[in-house]
C-alpha cells in the first residue's frame, strides 16, 4: 500500500474539485475512461493514477495540469500537503529513485516564486503510476504551458494504451532511451534527440530500456 503519510495526495486534490463540480465518482470515472474502483484508489491515495488518466481526469474536471502539482494557490483552491510532508529531491542515483518510489515518495518541497530560478533541490513533483516522475521547471504555475523534466524508470510507460488530448508537446532527451509510439508510427530517441508533435493524435511514451530516462518536455496547451 502506498504511504499516504508522504506525497502530494493527487487523490485528494481529485476528490476535491470532483465534490465542487457535483459529480459522482462514478460519473467521473465514466468521463475518464477509468474504472470507479480505480478512481477511488486514486482518490484515497492507494494507487497513482498513469500518466494518461491523470490527463483525462483532468479534461474531464477541465483543470489544468499545474492543478495537480503542490502550489499553495491552485485554481480550485486545494488543501496544500504539509510542510512536515516535504521531501526535498537531490541529484539521486537511478537505485535511489527507485527506493523512493517503492516506498511511495514524491518531491514536495516549495520554490521561491519571486525568483525565476528553480533549484533542483526545490521542484514540485508529482509521482505517477509504474515509476513515471514529472518535475516542474517553473517556480509557479504556468498558464497555458506545462516545462517539466519527466522521468520514466526502466519498464514504465505513460499508459496500458495510446491517448490523446489537447496541445502539442515538445521534448528533447537529456539521458537514457524513449521509445514514442505516435499515430502508426515508432520513434526510438536517445540522449540529444529531440521531437515535437501534436498530443491529439494517438500517442504514448515508454521506456524499454535497463536505464533511468529523463527528458526537458514542454506542453502547451491548445483548446
Amino acid at each position: 500500500m502506498m504511504n499516504t503519510d508522504k506525497g502530494l495526495k493527487i487523490g485528494e486534490r481529485i476528490r476535491t474539485a470532483r465534490q465542487k463540480r457535483h459529480l459522482s465518482l462514478r460519473t467521473l470515472a465514466t468521463r475518464a475512461n477509468v474504472s470507479p474502483s480505480m478512481l477511488s484508489q486514486i482518490e484515497n491515495d492507494r494507487a497513482y493514477p498513469s500518466v494518461t488518466t491523470l490527463y483525462n481526469i483532468a479534461e474531464a474536471l477541465s483543470l489544468s495540469l499545474n492543478y495537480f502539482f503542490p502550489d499553495a494557490d491552485t485554481d480550485d483552491n486545494a488543501v496544500s500537503p504539509r510542510t512536515s510532508d516535504a521531501i526535498v529531491l537531490a541529484h539521486k542515483t537511478a537505485s535511489e529513485l527507485r527506493t523512493d518510489y517503492t516506498h511511495g515518495m514524491a518531491v514536495v518541497s516549495q520554490p521561491d516564486e519571486k525568483s525565476p530560478v528553480v533549484n533542483p533541490s526545490s521542484r514540485l513533483a508529482i509521482e505517477l503510476k509504474g515509476g513515471v516522475r514529472w518535475e516542474r521547471l517553473t517556480p509557479s504555475e504556468e498558464k497555458d504551458i506545462q516545462f517539466l523534466e519527466i522521468l520514466y524508470r526502466p519498464g514504465t510507460a505513460s499508459g496500458d494504451t495510446m491517448s490523446q488530448h489537447s496541445g502539442r508537446e515538445f521534448g528533447l532527451i537529456l539521458s537514457g532511451t524513449l521509445t514514442l509510439e505516435i499515430g502508426t508510427e515508432r520513434y526510438v530517441l536517445n540522449a540529444g534527440d529531440s521531437i515535437i508533435f501534436d498530443s491529439n493524435t494517438p500517442h504514448r511514451l515508454s521506456n524499454l530500456s535497463n536505464e533511468v530516462m529523463r527528458a526537458v518536455w514542454i506542453v502547451m496547451n491548445r483548446g
